[in-house]
């Protein structure tokens, strides 16, 4: 047992070297960052490892170490004191191995605690600290087994690291992403029915409180007390909390104070306007009856499988999905409404299409919640090469390489909670239009001008008024571009035939580089056929200039209530695709791709001038095309033609 302690002691001097904190010296405060020796003050540890005794029976067990990376993601340690013990050769979870073996002891811990955490597991041994073995695995959580633990070059990790190495580590690993996004999604229905049931909230205000608890929940103070302050003689004193600690992250994200007071008021008005959120005794989704107030059962459905992954999601347009979740539901013409929320692989797409590096500056002039922003700091973010970024090139992505516009307030603290809830408090956030020449002065002289632009204008405007028709939100963001930027927008079809005005003026000052018609369901709900645009900013396009133009209908999705994948794998196989073929513009290939030189009064449509392949049309497509060809004449307007014409 004397060895043993001095392979804890390696250990433990390795933890404190990467910069972990004993939680002794920590008491009361946060967990993060932590470790704990041989038991743990936190109760969902606890619990999980109440009958993870070694030895087979029912009791208590516990590793050597618990280090808490983040909310849903720990490290657990094993020592043995001979190099002899380290591993057995089946790695089964066996009671006499998991005692004996380091591996296979901290394996077996892994097991009961993957339940409600991804687990990374070390095993160390030996009591030199020049020659001794470690072993690490990852156990996601729901996972029956591990597997190994890869870095960002898909090299095997053995040794041990900071907290934000870790952490990036598993938030990258491409499964614990899918199950984490799968948690979400679920989450999301679980709560829109939820609150269609116990809860007066338009579509446009569930969000709001969406976000807002999850705004609230990352102040510890209020993540730690709000369960107790719900039990108030003064029923109104979780909403009061509530807000209070709104402003508290927004206050230490150092968002001026006019634009953070905006968007708490948004959020202050939405919660005390809704007093059924304060009422008791209804049932939970399990079907029994909450002992809280409706409010606190949002707050503890969030807390328990929203809150952990937001660190996790980088690139999923968190709020956004709660709003399009919400919005399936709405009543009415969504479309009128001009809400068309981009899909989140179109939104990866994106940031593909426009090139963009660690270096890049993004515009997005019509933000909604935020989707292309999240998309593009998480895909800036990324490692190069293998190598993880620096925290200055981070910061710098976060403090200058994100700019956002957005005219309705409600849209504004959507965007600006998703931003903040990734630590992103200093994006160059907007309220207002992105027309206004007061915000276009100030995006000019910003530290870095945008040298990419991303953008779902909104739809349908234009017929309220030309001004507003989506290539003139289209041309005001090429406008703010560095010369030899890239733009990518995703507008209607329609603008690839008319706007013709619009279009002259975009050519007159920048280059069509290319137009890839997308499929007709992508926007679940919506009904409008859709084509992407990339454009050269600065440069005017020339006379000798041939765009290419492309057919990209199947995007490796389905239409199930709701866009699905249509089996794991088939969406990247369909965009590195994709973004092989346009990056080298692959030549003309009949009933797929074609380049032309075009000016603006005329059709920017593949099917416009690419020869048909008649061999690979059957039944099942000439229906596709008249389905999309009735549509299309439903959303325009265009009058049927007559079977006697």
């Amino acid at each position: 047992m004397a060895n043993e302690r001095k392979a804890e002691k390696i250990v433990r001097d390795q933890l404190v070297k990467q910069g972990y904190v004993a939680r002794d010296s920590r008491s009361g405060t946060g967990f993060d960052n932590t470790f704990e020796e041989q038991s743990s003050d936190r109760l969902a540890v606890s619990r999980l490892l109440k009958k993870a005794s070694k030895t087979g029976g029912t009791g208590v067990g516990f590793p050597e170490f618990v280090v808490h990376l983040a909310n849903d993601i720990l490290l657990v340690v094993e020592c043995k004191a001979k190099t002899s013990d380290h591993g057995s050769t089946s790695l089964e979870d066996d009671h006499d191995q998991a005692a004996r073996y380091a591996i296979d002891g901290v394996l077996h811990y892994a097991r009961f605690l993957s339940k409600d955490f991804h687990v990374i597991a070390m095993a160390v041994s030996g009591s030199d600290p020049d020659d001794h073995l470690t072993t690490m695995r990852l156990h996601r959580k729901g996972e029956s087994s591990p597997t190994l633990l890869l870095d960002a070059g898909k090299q095997e990790v053995h040794d041990l690291r900071p907290a934000s190495r870790l952490i990036e580590i598993v938030r990258y690993d491409p499964e614990v992403a899918k199950i984490r996004e799968e948690t979400l999604k679920r989450t999301a229905s679980e709560l829109h029915k939820y609150l269609r049931n116990y809860a007066a909230l338009s579509e446009s205000e569930k969000p709001l409180i969406i976000a807002g608890s999850l705004i609230a929940l990352s102040d510890p103070t209020f993540a730690q007390t709000y369960q107790i302050t719900d039990g108030s003689p003064d029923s109104k004193k979780i909403m009061d909390e509530w807000v209070g600690a709104i402003r508290v992250q927004f206050q230490a994200a150092q968002i001026p104070m006019n634009k953070a007071d905006m968007v708490v008021q948004a959020f202050r008005s939405t919660v005390e306007g809704n007093t059924e959120l304060l009422k008791r005794g209804v049932k939970d989704k399990k079907g029994k009856i909450h002992t809280g107030s409706v409010l606190r059962a949002i707050l503890d459905e969030l807390n328990e499988n929203v809150a952990p992954a937001i660190d996790l999601q980088q690139g999923f347009d968190l709020v956004g999905h709660f709003y399009g979740e919400f919005l399936r539901y709405t009543a009415g013409d969504k479309k009128g409404l001009g809400i068309v929320l981009t899909p989140p692989h179109i939104t990866d797409l994106f940031c593909r299409l426009a090139g963009l590096t660690k270096d890049s500056t993004v515009l997005d002039p019509c933000t909604g919640t935020g989707g292309f922003l999240v998309a593009a700091m998480s895909y800036m973010s990324q490692p190069v090469g293998g190598v993880a970024l620096s925290d200055a090139q981070k910061s710098r992505i976060k403090r200058e390489g994100l700019v956002g516009v957005e005219k309705m307030p409600n849209m504004f603290a959507l965007a600006c909670a998703n931003m903040i809830l990734r630590g992103d408090g200093k994006a160059n956030m907007y309220q207002g239009s992105c027309f206004d020449q007061e915000i276009i002065d100030a995006i000019a002289v910003a530290p870095s001008r945008p040298d990419a632009g991303l953008a779902n204008p909104p739809y349908s405007m234009g017929k309220i008024d030309k001004d507003l028709e989506e290539m003139s939100f289209t041309l005001t963001m090429l406008d703010q571009l560095e010369r030899g930027g890239t733009g990518v927008v995703i507008v209607p079809m329609s603008c690839a035939i008319g706007q013709v005005e619009w279009r002259k003026k975009i050519l007159a000052r920048h280059t069509l580089e290319a137009v890839m018609t997308m499929p007709s369901d992508l926007f679940y709900g919506v009904g409008t056929q859709t084509v992407t645009m990339v454009f050269t900013a600065g440069r005017p396009h020339s006379a000798s200039k041939r765009s290419w133009f492309a057919q990209w209908t199947d995007d490796g999705h389905i239409t199930n209530r709701g866009r699905k994948e249509r089996r794991p794998g088939a969406w990247a196989a369909v965009r590195d695709v994709w973004m092989d073929d346009f990056e080298h513009r692959r030549a003309d290939m009949p009933g797929y791709c074609v380049s032309r030189h075009v000016e603006a009064g005329d059709e920017w449509l593949a099917a416009a001038y690419m020869e048909t392949d008649y061999s690979q049309i059957t039944p099942e497509t000439f229906e596709a095309v008249l389905r999309d060809f009735a549509i299309y004449k439903l959303i325009n307007g265009i009058e049927a033609v007559s079977s006697d014409d």
